[in-house]
């Protein structure tokens, strides 16, 4: 679902919700064993929610 969004930079509301707090939980816990895929930063860096 992620990968079909990186061809157009559109993101549901959905996912980016999933991705920000993805991205918030690995910035306030850095040392947690989840690791985020850099495949979600690059979404949410160049994203426009539909």
């Amino acid at each position: 679902m992620i990968d079909d969004s990186l061809d157009d930079g559109y993101v549901s509301p959905e996912i980016a919700a999933i991705i920000d707090q993805r991205i918030a939980d690995a910035d306030a816990n850095p040392d947690d064993y989840v690791t985020l895929d850099e495949d979600e930063r690059e979404v949410r860096s160049r994203r426009h929610v539909a």
